[in-house]
């Protein structure tokens, strides 16, 4: 069996390693410091791995940070030409499209593999194998990582052969998901606000013209006030905004975002702890005019 390690424990990557321990994979998982999350993960058979060492020296790595500082803090130059040749990186985190390409041409110069693969879906989902991926990468990446791949998604999408297309497609569907939560927050409030039972508002909202899982897992969320624990929290949703926002100047294109940007700033700054969709409260809190 492959020397496999997971790098970046948070709610994401601690479901991704727990996934692959309980498919019968020996796991190392790489972290700053020993955290309730790696414990966790120690005690269900992981084998700890402190950040201080200089190099993984395991035949797959996948990791899951938090934004663009997190990965090149990282995986510096020397730590990626240490990964070795024929190693395959499989990156699960969201990060800009320039930045996903720079690590492509970084390690196709040190002899090892980049794949992009930013995920889709809640820990929960990637816990019970139901989450998506995004891929993109050379043919061989996409052999060498497909089998890991498939033991935590249940579709994987290839969307093309540079890394930062994977990146782009995930920047889009998470500017649709902020866009219909902001929605959701705003309909609710609305209907709250008129005396409407905002329970019997999403069975209609979902039994008619949204029938998805996202809008019948957040609004339930936000009918019940559920923000905790927080999957996501406003400050990863304001990082992945501004990630669409770059995307799109890059592209010569222009996104509605101030509103939303606003929303986000504040609950990031009053709600940190909650899970992203909280924003909503912005929306209920507001003094009727």
């Amino acid at each position: 069996m492959a020397a496999l390690g997971v790098v970046g424990i948070g709610s994401v990557g601690q479901a991704i390693a727990a996934r692959l321990l309980a498919r019968g994979h020996r796991v190392t998982i790489w972290s700053r410091r020993e955290t309730s999350r790696t414990r966790a993960l120690v005690d269900d058979g992981a084998i700890f791995s402190s950040a201080k060492a200089s190099a993984f020296g395991l035949d797959v790595v996948v990791s899951c940070l938090s934004d663009d500082s997190a990965v090149c803090s990282v995986f510096t130059p020397d730590r990626i030409a240490g990964i070795g040749r024929g190693a395959v990186h499989i990156n699960m985190s969201t990060i800009s499209v320039a930045l996903a390409d720079e690590l492509e041409a970084m390690h196709v110069a040190a002899g090892s593999l980049y794949l992009a693969a930013p995920v889709l879906g809640r820990p929960e989902a990637i816990l019970s194998g139901d989450a998506q991926v995004v891929v993109a990468g050379t043919i061989a990446a996409i052999d060498a990582g497909r089998p890991i791949l498939d033991e935590l998604a249940r579709s994987v999408w290839i969307v093309g052969d540079r890394g930062g297309r994977a990146s782009l497609v995930k920047i889009a569907v998470n500017f649709n998901l902020l866009r219909a939560v902001q929605t959701l927050g705003a309909s609710i409030a609305l209907v709250e606000r008129g005396g409407v039972d905002a329970s019997e508002f999403i069975d209609i909202l979902t039994a008619s013209a949204y029938t998805g899982t996202v809008h019948q897992g957040y609004g339930s969320r936000i009918v019940q006030r559920r923000y905790k624990p927080a999957g996501f929290t406003p400050s990863n949703a304001l990082k992945d905004l501004d990630l669409a926002i770059d995307a799109s100047n890059a592209l010569g294109l222009e996104m509605p975002h101030d509103d939303l940007r606003d929303v986000l700033l504040s609950s990031a700054t009053q709600r940190p702890d909650l899970d992203w969709s909280a924003l909503a409260e912005a929306y209920r809190t507001h003094p009727p005019k």
